[in-house]
């Protein structure tokens, strides 16, 4: 269970990037017509 584990952090870490650049796009270009916030 140790390879699952190792890949569910490695999973986490690359959501927790993804969400970081997404907000950076989000506030360098705001080109969305709908924004939910």
């Amino acid at each position: 269970m140790a390879y699952a584990f190792d890949i569910v952090s490695i999973v986490l870490q690359v959501l927790q990037i993804i969400e970081y650049i997404v907000r950076i796009v989000g506030l360098v270009w705001p080109g969305e017509p709908e924004e939910t916030t």
